[in-house]
């Protein structure tokens, strides 16, 4: 790969091996994340002062690091309300993308 160019996908390529790779050719890269237990646990550290006003929500940022991956990584969050079922089965809450 040139210098310059970037490696960006879906959660497919949310793998130890992708990141490790791209940290190794000094990629920067953007992969959407799973949000598994260890990532809620990693968002929910995140300070209230810390989120930021982003379109329709907030936006965030904390480290992260997941089984096999060789370094830790910055772990972008984005926040949205989200309202569940219309007729009031569910509580709105917030709904995460990472």
């Amino acid at each position: 790969m040139e210098e310059d160019q970037g490696f960006r996908s879906d959660s497919a390529a949310y793998q130890a091996e992708v990141i490790n790779y791209c940290q190794s050719k000094g990629i920067k890269f953007a992969i959407g994340g799973d949000v598994d237990k260890a990532v809620v646990k990693g968002i929910r550290e995140i300070r209230e002062e810390e989120w930021k006003p982003y379109q329709n929500g907030y936006i965030a940022e904390t480290g992260h690091c997941m089984n096999g991956t060789d370094e830790a990584y910055r772990l972008v969050v984005i926040g949205r309300p989200y309202q569940g079922k219309l007729f009031g089965e569910e509580e709105a809450c917030e709904k995460y993308t990472a």
